[in-house]
């Protein structure tokens, strides 16, 4: 038996942006952004309604910070990705939890055929049992209507 996965790229989801938004410490000027935290922004799949435990993380965590100033808590999380400001750290961690979901799910799904392809082996053989049981007993009932007729005939 054949088993086809489809994983569909997905977009997570923030749990509740308003009320647990990305924050970022505090940076001086002419520090590197590295030196802000980022937390909050819990995020989640939107398909399995799943918590992902992430940390975000600056895509430029070298870049030296030359202003300061204040971000709008309410920015959405696009706002951030586009401006190249953040991006989540689960590229490699995702994949290899994805790839290690998907072996194991794949090791249950193969063992599952192993043993039904030896049940359907099984039962084939017990069907075939079966049917030579019916094909004697009916030729035993054939044998004995044929034996009835053939004895008033004589």
């Amino acid at each position: 038996a054949n088993v086809t996965y489809v994983v569909n790229k997905t977009t997570p989801v923030f749990v509740d942006e308003i009320n647990d938004p990305i924050v970022a410490t505090d940076v001086e000027q002419g520090a590197k952004l590295s030196t802000s935290t980022l937390s909050g922004g819990q995020m989640k799949n939107p398909y399995t309604n799943e918590i992902i435990n992430k940390a975000w993380k600056w895509s430029s965590s070298s870049t030296i910070v030359n202003s300061t100033g204040e971000y709008d808590v309410g920015s959405s999380l696009t706002y951030f990705i586009t401006s190249g400001l953040i991006d989540v750290n689960n590229d490699s961690e995702t994949r290899e939890e994805i790839t290690a979901w998907y072996n194991a799910e794949k090791q249950i799904i193969a063992e599952k055929e192993t043993y039904l392809d030896l049940e359907i082996d099984n039962l084939s053989t017990e069907l075939e049992t079966i049917n030579t049981e019916i094909q004697s007993i009916q030729s035993l009932i054939d044998d004995a209507v044929s034996s009835v007729f053939d004895w008033g005939s004589g």
